[in-house]
């Protein structure tokens, strides 16, 4: 997947905090659920454990307080996550690039020519 610089630019960095402790279930309550929506992959982090969920559900408008968060592991087939997370542990939203390879800019021998062509030419001073 090839991503733009004007995609990149345009990332806005989602982060919040765990606001009630979790030990089981498919809800994560959180301090704020801004910029977080069904669909989104996000990681639950306590600085030693992490784990990858997809959010199937985002506060109220699916039954949930304000401030929770529904959603599915990554294998999607558990309920719940491996660890318990305490009150502050960080949940950050991944975004497609997190977890993608380096794209290059330089596909094809011609463009690389063209490139160390440009670079030597920028490193001459006309003065």
């Amino acid at each position: 997947m090839v991503t733009s610089s004007e995609t990149l630019a345009a990332r806005e960095i989602v982060e919040t905090y765990v606001a009630s402790s979790y030990s089981a279930g498919d809800i994560l309550s959180v301090s704020s659920t801004a910029g977080i929506a069904a669909g989104d992959t996000l990681v639950v982090t306590n600085g030693t454990a992490s784990q990858k969920v997809v959010i199937s559900g985002v506060g109220p408008g699916v039954g949930l307080a304000a401030s929770d968060l529904r959603f599915v592991t990554q294998s999607g087939s558990s309920k719940g996550l491996a660890n318990a997370y305490a009150v502050g542990s960080a949940v950050k939203l991944l975004h497609e690039v997190d977890t993608a390879d380096p794209v290059s800019a330089i596909i094809t021998i011609d463009q690389l020519y063209r490139f160390e062509i440009d670079s030597l030419v920028n490193q001459i001073h006309f003065g």
